[in-house]
């Protein structure tokens, strides 16, 4: 009995080793999304080959090595172990709602801008520093660097600007943002059920180790790991979701406070899961295109609330998405993982200057989202929102994007867009790649 549970214990060992480590190119998104399960069936034949194989050459092994050997060799692997808002589709809603034209009238849209990644992660930094990130160093630190000391961030506060940052996509550890942002407070969690817990966590690890056929019984919503952070607070958390910052925004008031202030507000927007309708209720059928509408909405109902306040018209104001979102098939209904993502670098992009007063403008000018930090500068100095990128309509460029996979940024492609935006045909790669060492 021993000698066969020692077997299927070696045995475990080195399929989970492989399955974990070199077959993970294509799991399934941990963000809520409900998973197609149908969509994965190569990877259920791969894997159950790979364990199939693995069992048979460990027996062979069990039969021709001497047992000590075995018991040996074991002990060895068990401590190595343990080592271990796109454009076009806003376009579509908008053409539906003459009444978004008018709330965002002083406003230039830009619809011809381009993001620089496929994803929040290394798309935000960007936004906000113009600087790219390219796998020369680890991405955390990059991070951390653009957060805390950006050129841009440093410049807003020797000119005399308090620094907020709304934002729960990202969670800085106590001693890493201190003094950065006057809103982030560092919080004690408790942890209010171990064993609920300690489920989601091994859940976790049979989404990396298990095989295929066992990844569905793993799978669930990683957010949920959240409301494990149950312990008294003085100060609310903020939340990224449509509903809770709409209902914020309709019960608080804006209090209008002497001095400059730059606010980084970071929503949900039409994110999956798709949650919302238009008037950001929470419904069972709610698509990408129902939750764009809910996201005007939310924007609609704050830029009123400034208006209140009667700090809108001396705001620099701007309303973007950080990249855009690829629509194909079931897609509007469940995001599925693409692999080409070549679909998500047309966002939308909206810009208000001091003291603008016009109807809503449309410029087609070659926006990258490196240009940004420039033309927050320019704004801040009094630049209308149509004369804020050295770049206008008509001109020609080539505009960068890298790309990678889902969870597979430590690989990117470089591409450069040598026309429209969202124009797949002109997004041309230009063989350079960006590995981490």
């Amino acid at each position: 009995a021993y000698k066969i549970v020692l077997y299927c214990y070696f045995t475990g060992t080195v399929a989970c080793y492989i399955q974990g480590n070199y077959m993970v190119k294509n799991l399934p998104p941990l963000d809520g999304t409900d998973v197609n399960w149908s969509l994965y069936q190569s990877q259920f034949v791969k894997s159950t080959i790979v364990w199939v194989i693995i069992a048979i050459v460990c027996l062979i092994l069990f039969i021709v090595l001497k047992y000590d050997r075995i018991k040996k060799a074991v002990s060895y692997i068990s401590v190595f172990l343990l080592d271990a808002v796109d454009e076009e589709c806003f376009w579509q809603v908008w053409q539906e709602h003459p009444e978004y034209e008018d709330a965002m009238n002083d406003f230039t849209f830009y619809n011809n801008a381009m993001s620089g990644y496929a994803y929040t992660e290394h798309s935000l930094p960007l936004i906000l520093s113009g600087e790219w990130f390219e796998n020369k160093e680890p991405f955390i630190d990059y991070r951390n660097r653009i957060f805390k000391s950006s050129p841009f961030f440093n410049y807003l506060r020797e000119q005399g600007y308090t620094l907020s940052n709304y934002d729960d996509e990202y969670k800085f550890e106590k001693g890493v943002m201190d003094g950065a942002f006057n809103n982030i407070t560092y919080t004690k969690s408790s942890l209010w059920d171990r064993s609920l817990f300690n489920t989601r966590i091994i859940k976790m690890v049979g989404m990396k180790y298990a095989p295929y056929v066992l990844k569905p019984y793993c799978w669930f919503n990683v957010s949920m790991l959240k409301n494990q952070e149950m312990s008294s607070k003085d100060e609310e958390l903020f939340s990224w979701r449509n509903d809770d910052f709409y209902k914020d925004v309709q019960e608080d008031d804006i209090t209008y406070v002497d001095g400059k202030r730059f606010k980084l507000i970071h929503l949900m927007g039409a994110h999956v899961p798709f949650y919302f309708d238009k008037d950001v209720n929470v419904i069972d059928d709610a698509d990408y295109y129902t939750s764009i509408e809910s996201s005007m909405t939310v924007t609609m109902a704050y830029l009123n609330k400034l208006r209140e306040a009667g700090v809108y018209d001396n705001s620099v104001i701007i309303i973007l998405s950080d990249h855009g979102y690829n629509i194909e098939g079931e897609a509007v209904k469940v995001a599925q993982k693409n692999e080409n993502e070549t679909g998500r670098q047309h966002p939308i992009l909206f810009v208000k200057g001091l003291n603008e007063s016009h109807d809503l403008q449309v410029s087609g000018a070659p926006i990258s989202y490196e240009d940004l930090v420039e033309a927050y500068y320019k704004l801040m100095d009094g630049a209308a929102s149509d004369d804020c990128f050295a770049y206008k309509e008509g001109d020609q460029r080539e505009r960068r994007y890298l790309l990678y996979k889902y969870l597979g940024e430590d690989h990117m492609v470089e591409y450069v867009q040598t026309g429209y935006a969202g124009d797949e045909s002109t997004l041309v790669p230009t063989g350079r790649v960006f590995d981490a060492k």
